[in-house]
């Protein structure tokens, strides 16, 4: 969940202003969790069905509305809402419906790619714990999904508004629920497999590659960015110059965040330096990552909310290794065993496990 501090706030922030992007993330985050764990299916009653069914379900922003047989969406008449809620959330129905569209509601990569929608509805006894204990990390997906495009498109669309073209509401609202959609996809990655780098959807790299699809999405939003900020640096147009200012607060919110949470160590090509570094010392010299925490002691190396809680988090929440993190538990592995272990990815890792165990 650390993405939302230090990928989807800088986005949002740099884009919209912070002040703005963090009220409005907030908002958009108690609204996720307010949705509840069930939300009403229509179950035709021509088909034998009885009409309207409650089912289980984890907390989506579509657990808000019903879901009628002509494809609109109307709020739920067994919820409570203040005026300020029920109208935020008329206003969000056309997001809702094009996140359906996209498939962006209720998948997520990390089951797609582990198989477990498929598994699951087998019913049998592994595929329900295999289901089970992939759960958070389905949720947490679909969190920071829902909540990057709500924020987008409150935001959005507020300054679409605010700058009347002649265009309908409706329009609008259809414009600024497209950008919503874009800017998700762009901070977190499509929901489902076939959205992954196409390297990544099959065969071998499908298994290499199994829990990277996300690390390349980040990385490749900060190249983006950066470059972004790189090309107008010297603008010949307001627009150019707009484009600018938004690409260089988003990358300074990136880097602040990063480093408040997980230090130099965290920042993006830290892990590169380090690995550089390392090829060129010598045999009796202390390696890379000892050497800077050494030069800049344990708070600058670390980050500030590692040395005030004392946890170790940030090894977890940086920016750097999203492609490749060395394995600490790995470090005295021959040339082939870390080509095995890069290349089999999580099912290596698996099986190496058992093995050693045996």
């Amino acid at each position: 969940t650390s993405s939302m501090a230090n990928v989807i706030y800088p986005q949002v922030g740099g884009r919209y202003g912070f002040n703005r992007g963090a009220r409005s993330l907030t908002r958009m985050s108690k609204l996720f969790f307010g949705s509840g764990f069930n939300r009403i299916e229509i179950d035709p009653v021509d088909l034998g069905g009885t009409g309207q069914s409650m089912v289980t379900s984890s907390p989506s922003i579509d657990n808000y509305y019903v879901l009628q047989d002509d494809g609109s969406y109307t709020l739920r008449t067994d919820k409570q809402f203040s005026a300020a809620q029920r109208r935020a959330l008329e206003d969000m129905v056309p997001l809702v419906r094009m996140l359906s569209e996209n498939g962006m509601l209720h998948h997520s990569q990390f089951f797609d790619s582990a198989g477990i929608e498929d598994s699951a509805n087998q019913r049998g006894l592994a595929s329900k714990i295999f289901a089970f204990f992939g759960l958070p990390f389905h949720v947490v997906e679909r969190m920071n999904r829902q909540v990057a495009a709500m924020s987008v498109y409150e935001l959005e669309l507020a300054r679409l508004r605010a700058e009347p073209d002649g265009r309908s509401d409706v329009e609008l609202q259809q414009l600024a629920a497209a950008e919503a959609v874009y800017q998700s996809q762009n901070m977190n990655g499509g929901a489902s497999l076939n959205t992954a780098p196409r390297f990544a959807q099959r065969g071998l790299g499908r298994v290499a590659l199994m829990y990277k699809s996300y690390g390349l999405t980040v990385t490749t939003l900060l190249f983006k960015t950066a470059r972004t900020a790189v090309i107008n640096a010297f603008p010949d147009t307001p627009e150019g110059r707009a484009e600018r200012d938004i690409a260089m607060r988003q990358m300074m919110g990136h880097l602040g965040a990063t480093f408040v949470m997980a230090g130099v160590a965290g920042l993006p090509m830290y892990g590169m330096a380090s690995m550089i570094g390392n090829l060129l010392r010598d045999e009796d010299e202390i390696d890379f990552d000892e050497a800077t925490r050494l030069q800049l002691g344990e708070l600058y190396y670390k980050g500030p909310l590692n040395a005030l809680t004392g946890f170790e988090i940030s090894s977890r929440t940086g920016l750097s290794g999203l492609l490749y993190r060395a394995n600490p538990y790995m470090q005295d592995a021959g040339a082939e065993e870390q080509i095995f272990a890069l290349l089999g990815g999580p099912a290596w890792s698996t099986g190496s496990n058992v093995v050693r165990g045996i």
